[in-house]
């Protein structure tokens, strides 16, 4: 029953945050506060790895991601999984695999090595044009209107689970059985 309830409730805020920046044509957000808001929601519906004696959940950003400046100004605010959100800015890729739960990367990322191995991160694409093969989420901008992409494939590889009320809303999802 418990579930139940919690399925609803997701599904219902997740549809009103889409409606909401849909419609918000008085109050319109700029487009970086709503990609945060889309990745603290995600990260609220997805379950990574954490050690219990990490203080922080450390959310590394490479690249310029289109979110990063919001998603600075929100982290000292901002509780996921009970540990304070600390944003961290990465040259690399290769920097993020050690110290980082999250990495969210941007256009701007270098060439990412194709033999990096993660550790267990969740990816996320954020206005990235290239190299969107190493996601296991993709946010991406149609008519004006933000939404997501889930890539099973790279989740199972590193480990991060989604609940199904996220996948119910992703746009599309990379599946080992398409």
């Amino acid at each position: 029953m418990l579930k139940t309830i919690t399925y609803i409730t997701t599904i219902t805020w997740l549809f009103c945050l889409q409606i909401s920046i849909a419609h918000a044509k008085v109050s319109n957000p700029d487009e970086g506060s709503v990609r945060a808001a889309m990745i603290f929601a995600i990260l609220k519906y997805s379950r990574l790895s954490i050690d219990l004696s990490d203080a922080k959940l450390a959310l590394c950003v490479v690249g310029s991601p289109t979110s990063e400046n919001k998603l600075k100004m929100a982290s000292g605010g901002v509780k996921v999984y009970g540990k304070e959100v600390l944003v961290l800015e990465k040259k690399s890729f290769a920097e993020s695999v050690t110290d980082c739960h999250t990495i969210i990367y941007g256009e701007k990322t270098p060439s990412i090595d194709k033999n990096i191995q993660f550790n267990k991160q969740l990816v996320i694409c954020d206005g990235c044009k290239e190299q969107k093969e190493f996601a296991a989420v993709e946010l991406i901008n149609v008519n004006k209107k933000i939404r997501f992409n889930i890539n099973l494939i790279v989740s199972a590889e590193n480990k991060v689970r989604f609940s199904s009320a996220l996948l119910e809303l992703a746009s599309e999802i990379k599946d080992l059985k398409k």
